[in-house]
Parts: C-alpha cells; structure tokens; sequence
C-alpha cells in the first residue's frame, strides 16, 4: 500500500505492483482511507473519501483480477482507529470513530464468505481488545497508523491465519 492511498489506487496499481510478480498469494488490506470522513478538514462533513459501493466494487475487482489469475487473495479487514484529534469533531464525535469503517469491515467478511477466502479479522479483534478495556492507543503512532508494537501484533494475527492455511 501507499500512504493515503484509497482501493481506487490498488485498482489502477494492481497489474504492475502485483499480477506481473505473479506471487502465489496476496494479502489485502484496504478500508481506512476508504471510510475516512476528513471532519478536521471541515467538521460538518458526512461523506466518505470514497462510498461504501464503490468498495466494495474496487475490492471484488481485486479479489476476481487474483483469482482468475491463479493468485489466493487472503482479506484482511482494516485496523480500528483511535484516538486522535478529528475524533472529537463532527459526526465522529456524535457516533464514534469506528462507526463508517466498521461498514467497511463488514462488507469484507462478506466478500470473504462469498468467495470463501481467508480472512484475518483485525478490526473484530481489536475493537474486541477495546471494548474489554484495552488500549489500542498503545499500538497507534497517531491514533490511525500502527506503531512497532502495533505492527508486530497484526504481523501475529496475521502468522497465525497464513500458518493455517500454507499447512493444509
């Protein structure tokens, strides 16, 4: 990925950063600029950097561009965000940080089950992780992106889903 970068990018970057490797699998993860409503930017703002339908168009695009070149896609939902200053502004502050990306996480298990791929659930996880009163602060260099720590953590969550599904 990209810093910044949104599915539309993968979309367009796909043939020369991924099929012309041609690996044996692939892991996804994209959602969070998706989902991303810039409320620090203009605190009335509602809208999505980009909807929730045009997602989940880019990500099946994805998912069938890797499948019907022999590639295993393996999905991942993105992080939960955290705590940060456009938390406290706009809708954000009205329904949660998490409320829009929790959509978009969704509609990734649900394209995971359709085309049955693997998943790694990070956003199940560590929303779970917060709600039992941890912080995932700790993990967060500024509230969205993942530290060391938070990077060592998804690196397990995701050793363990790989582990799984390269022994079969």
């Amino acid at each position: 990925g990209i810093h910044g970068e949104t599915s539309e990018g993968a979309v367009r970057r796909l043939e020369a950063s991924i099929l012309l490797r041609k690996p044996d699998l692939v892991l996804i993860m994209y959602g969070t600029n998706d989902a991303y409503i810039d409320t620090c930017q203009d605190e009335l703002d509602r809208t999505a950097r980009l909807p929730l339908a045009q997602y989940n168009k880019n990500m099946e695009s994805i998912v069938r561009r890797l499948l019907d070149t022999g590639i295993r896609p393996v999905l991942m939902t993105p992080i939960t965000m955290g705590d940060f200053s456009c938390v406290r502004l706009g809708i954000y502050r009205k329904q949660g940080i998490n409320f829009n990306l929790r959509l978009y996480a969704q509609s990734l298990r649900v394209l995971a089950d359709k085309y049955r791929l693997p998943l790694v659930d990070h956003f199940q996880i560590w929303e779970s992780i917060g709600k039992k009163g941890g912080n995932i602060n700790f993990w967060l260099s500024d509230g969205v992106h993942p530290n060391v720590a938070g990077n060592r953590f998804i690196a397990r969550t995701i050793y363990r889903v790989l582990v799984r599904l390269l022994c079969k």
